[in-house]
């Protein structure tokens, strides 16, 4: 085994021979004899005696030492693994290489690492990591990277001023440390540190009730949304389809711009779901499974003649023929809201919207759950807000029962 030591390599193990000819003539010799057991920590007693510098042993060897440097592979500390035939592993004691962000990117595609996160995860998380992180984080090594760095990093961006001209919302905050987190995670994986410094105590908590930051509309809100949303109907029909199919299903942004006319069954009626685009990598839905979903007949009969309109397979396409993009989506439904006088969400408001009215006319968890695509029920009770009018008669129920004053 080769190892280096501040900076120097040295062999460890059994002198070669005196006849170098041999190593000259083969190299699988001499990679049998670099591989020999490694004295860990290089300060084992006899050290000073069995160690040679690379270019000692080039020279025993009677191979070049630019030749002999091809076939060095650096490994960390603990197992060596395993290498592709020929290869030398060299480990490094005393001066260890420092690891940065950028060296855990550039052993995987993303942060997220493989098929275990959104697509949209794994695309955005590079980006995050590149912009927000980089600036802060890039020049200082994964292991010097504590609670206390990560705290600073929350204070800066907290006073600091978005490219929109208004600071950093603490959930920005938030995705930024998620994106720091999974890359950590990773480092752990490769083996370049042991803990995560990014804990959930880590996380940015949002200073403001829960009604404050409510991203659904109530069913009062809703009837009036439905209402403004019937003049869109000549005015900008490609927004209005795709706002009412949303509103009505639950159905995620991905999983509406990447539906097409042959999912549409105008004899159930309903609509199939089987892919998700999130951005331009069109794949399975975010629970891996295709579900049917019934539409309404009334809304079924508004989408027979819109998808004889529309060119391509697309059923949601925009005016010029493309997917439909977020961002104006998002738009249209800040509009929608002006012009119905109510809060403004997104469309993954949609879904709370969606999952919230179904928990309002009785249906059960589990239900709803299949109704917006949820792989298990945890999920969904962050979708079924409660609303102050069905707990209504629960309250007065109690109520009744412990203020009879008869005995």
């Amino acid at each position: 085994m080769i190892g280096t030591r501040s900076g120097h390599a040295k062999v460890f193990g059994p002198k070669p021979p005196s006849s170098s000819k041999i190593f000259g003539q083969d190299l699988g010799d001499l990679l049998r004899i670099a591989s020999s057991p490694v004295v860990e920590g290089g300060s084992a007693p006899g050290e000073a005696a069995t160690g040679m510098s690379l270019a000692e042993f080039a020279a025993w060897a009677g191979v070049d030492r630019r030749r002999l440097a091809r076939h060095l592979v650096e490994v960390g500390p603990g197992p060596v693994p395993l290498l592709p035939p020929g290869k030398i592993p060299v480990r490094v004691f005393g001066k260890t290489r420092r690891i940065l962000l950028r060296d855990v990117f550039g052993e995987g595609a993303s942060a997220s690492g493989g098929d275990s996160y959104a697509p949209g995860t794994q695309e955005t998380d590079p980006s995050s990591a590149t912009l927000h992180l980089e600036p802060e984080f890039g020049k200082l090594p994964l292991k010097s990277i504590d609670a206390r760095l990560i705290d600073r990093y929350k204070a800066e961006k907290l006073a600091a001023i978005s490219q929109y001209k208004r600071p950093l919302s603490p959930k920005t905050i938030k995705n930024q440390l998620g994106v720091l987190h999974r890359i950590f995670d990773k480092a752990i994986e490769y083996g370049h540190i042991e803990r995560n410094p990014v804990t959930k105590r880590s996380w940015m908590k949002t200073h403001r009730t829960a009604e404050d930051g409510r991203p659904w509309w109530r069913p009062d809100e809703e009837r009036a949304v439905f209402l403004a949303l019937e003049d869109w109907k000549a005015e900008d029909p490609h927004l209005y389809f795709a706002i009412k199919t949303q509103l009505v299903l639950g159905i995620r942004f991905s999983e509406l711009r990447a539906l097409t006319k042959d999912d549409l069954d105008l004899r159930t009626p309903g609509v199939w779901m089987r892919r998700a685009q999130a951005r331009k990598a069109i794949t399975t839905p975010k629970n891996k499974k295709a579900r049917f979903q019934v539409l309404p007949r009334a809304l079924a009969d508004e989408l027979r003649p819109w998808s004889l309109r529309t060119s391509g397979q697309l059923l949601f396409p925009t005016r010029s023929g493309i997917p439909l993009p977020n961002n104006v989506l998002n738009r249209a439904y800040s509009r929608l809201a002006t012009k119905a006088h109510v809060r403004r969400i997104t469309s993954h408001g949609a879904r709370h919207t969606s999952g919230s009215s179904y928990a309002v006319v009785g249906a059960g968890q589990k239900m709803i759950a299949t109704l917006l695509g949820h792989a298990d029920m945890q999920s969904t009770e962050r979708y079924t807000h409660t609303q102050v009018d069905s707990t209504r008669a629960i309250v007065e129920a109690r109520w009744a029962g412990i203020s009879r004053t008869d005995r």
